[in-house]
């Protein structure tokens, strides 16, 4: 790999890849292939390009072969094109040989994306200026990219550079106060002469870098100055600058288009526009009329830039926003105390926007060199991969109060980005932990989350329960060390880069509209499902501007599980609000107050919550087996709802806990009436009788001696000492989720008897052998189970296989 660049003069898609023979001798690259690599850093699962099919070559000693995108953009002379151009976040390439082994590789890297899977030694800053054509070209080949390469402008097929670009100008005109847009302030982008002379500016070009880091031109050109002279002392504010949400930079060029000064602010990203490390962008109380300004010309923008209060027009640094950071409020003595601080499996950007910390609570520097950060799967055991390897934490050294924050790669939202100093790529599951190792492979610390009858190798003691609430960015914070998880950490809004908050999140507040019935499922599938909600109060209830969560079959709730906005109206006293799945329901349509296109889930679980128009939890109820949830309040209602006849969870009480408020009942969509309701016992005990399950297969062997599983069969069997009617007796069968499958029914004809010891047996719908009766239903196999009534449609017997 000789050259690469992910954009240039033409635009996003003016990309190319260049490869180079170094050797002195001709090399067959037949049947080789070039591949890229994508936004996440891995490789991609299909080549760019392959030399076969009319490719193959042979590349003479020195000869370069430049791919490049087939697109109106690129201005490059490309041998070979290509259909998919190169990511903005992180880019790269390889070579493979005929046999599949990688022959060379590069990498480029925004700084929140941790995929190396084009990586030789250290990814590349991704930082290339595409207005001035800049690329990556190999000067040397040492086996590291950043050692290896240099960004200049580019030369796709000619020999490359052997010098950088040059570095800004920085002479006394210079960018001097910066800000984005918030709350009542606008974009802000200020030019002063810091000289002791005036400087003729006419023919100055300004430019921003949009919210990837990137400058294409002529799109990010904000504004080409006229004919003026700049001042000594003097600052003129550039009333055309419009920045980019997200992320913001910007750059000034002199008439001749040399670049004169720059500068970034951005969160784990890196942009052209930024010279040595960037400013933070989220964390800039823009709101509150803040701006970063000049003090300083380093070449380093975190270093000569400082935070105060807007002055535009004006050259001077107002008074400095001091940096408000609490100090630590736990600590010990006696040497470090490494110990994990606050942890989250979902945010308001969804189980992605998740992150955690670790702090120093000692009073001795820890050097973190050889240690890693694991995090605990689904199941509560160690993953095999660390989050933070030793790699990443080599050198690292963490002070007395200071701490490490780790971000979910590309997902995190951008409160974590601005404070994240590591980046892990895989997400944490609904149950989960960490646990810290160190240099010698010690455990340093643990905290688990899970259910408290789940096992999990990172919780030291009880697990913190799966409770958090992403639509109010929770986390679980340390709060004291006594080493009781339960005790030493609370759920409160998430904090990161900043000490814990010690205020835990409050209870849901109390509203009049309740949610008053639910169900996953009906007769007509599992898409037969609802939610009604009713004004127990005696006042109407505006619900402009309130929303109706789902949580997922593991639990979490965030912002991308909105169900409904409720229409802007009144409910009145004793009025309910109706709620069913579009398209999948046997409600009548027109019965329903508002429809939704996801339905609940039928299988793990599910959940509802209630939010007024400024996030506040009104209401919440979770239907769950084995799974903790936000939207359970109390304890949860089982989910194991029959739906063929029809059950739904209705409420009777408002005690605030879900399985003491609702009970089971043949469901009334639309209709409260807590007097009237006919709670269904369930599961329901057992009837004595003689007649039993006496066997159950899910499968088994045939006549020739082959396992099949269609050879399976329920047998019922007579253990009593007199002759038993089965007239209207039925078997039921039930799939891998607990529930009946639909019209599974097996009904004994009238008339049928069963003596003392004699059974009945009840093969499957395609089973060879012989039987009395043939069920319609076939048993999973990952899980089944039958259960027996009587002609009352009482149970008799019941087993389950799972």
């Amino acid at each position: 790999m000789s050259e690469i660049a992910n954009g240039g003069p033409g635009g996003y898609h003016d990309n190319f890849i260049e490869i180079h023979n170094q050797a002195d001798h001709a090399v067959d690259i037949t049947d080789w292939s070039i591949w890229r690599c994508t936004a996440t850093g891995n490789v991609a699962s299909t080549s760019q390009v392959e030399f076969a099919n009319g490719l193959e070559r042979e590349l003479e000693p020195g000869e370069r072969l430049v791919v490049a995108r087939e697109h109106a953009q690129s201005t490059v002379d490309a041998d070979i094109r290509y259909g998919t151009s190169l990511a903005n976040e992180a880019y790269g390439a390889l070579i493979r040989d005929a046999d599949g082994n990688t022959v060379d590789a590069v990498a480029v890297n925004d700084p929140a994306v941790g995929g190396i899977g084009c990586a030789q030694g250290s990814p590349l800053p991704n930082t290339l200026d595409a207005a001035l054509g800049e690329s990556w070209q190999r000067v040397q080949s040492t086996g590291d990219n950043r050692t290896d390469f240099v960004r200049a402008p580019r030369t796709p097929g000619s020999e490359n550079a052997s010098e950088p670009s040059p570095e800004p100008l920085r002479g006394d005109v210079l960018i001097s106060e910066v800000a984005h847009a918030g709350g009542e302030y606008g974009d802000l982008l200020e030019i002063g002469n810091y000289g002791d002379t005036d400087v003729d500016i006419s023919g100055w070009s300004i430019w921003r870098c949009n919210q990837l880091g990137k400058r294409f031109a002529p799109g990010e050109l904000i504004a080409t100055l006229g004919q003026q002279e700049l001042a000594s002392g003097a600052a003129i504010a550039i009333d055309s600058a419009v920045f980019v949400a997200g992320g913001a930079g910007a750059l000034i060029a002199d008439a001749d288009g040399n670049v004169v000064d720059r500068v970034a602010w951005y969160d784990g990203k890196d942009s052209a526009c930024s010279d040595g490390s960037p400013l933070r962008y989220a964390s800039l109380n823009v709101s509150e009329g803040h701006a970063y300004q000049r003090t300083d010309s380093t070449g380093d923008n975190a270093s000569d830039f400082v935070i105060g209060n807007r002055t535009p027009g004006v050259l001077e640094v107002d008074e400095v926003i001091p940096d408000e950071s609490e100090e630590e409020f736990l600590s010990t003595t006696g040497g470090p105390n490494v110990l994990i601080s606050e942890l989250t499996n979902v945010g308001p950007g969804g189980t992605g926007d998740i992150f955690f910390e670790i702090v120093n609570y000692g009073d001795e520097v820890q050097d973190l060199s050889g240690w890693s950060v694991f995090r605990c799967t689904g199941t509560g055991v160690r993953a095999s991969v660390p989050q933070l390897s030793s790699a990443q934490l080599d050198g690292v050294a963490l002070a007395p109060g200071a701490r490490l924050t780790a971000a979910r790669e590309s997902l995190a939202g951008p409160d974590i980005l601005a404070a994240a100093d590591h980046f892990f790529s895989i997400s944490f599951a609904a149950q989960y932990g960490l646990i810290i190792f160190d240099d010698a492979g010690r455990v340093v610390d643990r905290v688990g989350s899970a259910r408290h009858d789940v096992e999990s190798f990172c919780a030291d003691g009880s697990p913190l329960p799966g409770t958090l609430n992403g639509l109010h960015s929770e986390s679980w914070q340390r709060v004291d060390i006594t080493g009781d998880a339960r005790k030493d950490f609370i759920r409160a809004p998430r904090t990161p880069g900043a000490v814990n908050t010690q205020t835990p999140s409050p209870a849901p507040s109390a509203s009049d509209l309740r949610i008053t019935e639910v169900t996953n499922g009906g007769t007509a599938g599992n898409g037969d499902n609802f939610v009604e909600l009713a004004n127990t109060g005696t006042s109407p209830i505006d619900l402009t501007g309130w929303q109706l969560f789902r949580c997922s079959g593991d639990g979490r709730v965030h912002g991308g599980l909105r169900q409904f906005d409720f229409p802007a109206a009144t409910l009145e006293p004793g009025a309910t609000f109706l709620a069913i799945r579009a398209g999948q329901s046997s409600i009548e349509p027109a019965l329903a107050d508002i429809t939704y296109s996801t339905s609940f889930n039928a299988d793990t679980g599910f959940g509802v919550m209630i939010v007024d128009e400024e996030g506040v939890v009104r209401d919440s109820v979770g239907v769950f087996s084995r799974v903790d949830s936000a939207c359970t309040l109390g304890t949860p209602l089982p989910n194991d709802l029959d739906f063929p006849s029809g059950q739904s969870f209705q409420r009777l009480h408002d005690t605030g806990d879900n399985s003491n408020d609702f009970v089971r009942a043949l469901r009334t969509p639309g209709t409260h009436s807590p007097h009237e309701i006919q709670p269904i016992v369930w599961p329901r005990e057992l009837v004595d009788s003689d007649v039993r399950i006496s066997e159950i297969a899910g499968g088994g062997v045939t006549a020739d001696g082959e396992g099949q599983h269609a050879e399976q069969f329920v047998e019922l069997a007579n253990y009593g000492e007199s002759a038993v009617d089965l007239s209207g007796f039925s078997l039921r069968y039930v799939d891998t989720t607990g529930r009946q499958i639909p019209d599974s029914a097996v009904t004994v004809p009238d008339g049928t008897e069963l003596v003392p010891g004699a059974v009945l047996t009840v093969a499957g719908p395609d089973a060879t052998a012989a039987s009395d009766l043939r069920a319609s239903a076939t048993m999973p196999r990952d899980g089944y189970g039958v259960y027996l009534l009587n002609r009352a449609g009482e149970p008799l017997d019941r087993v389950g296989v799972f």
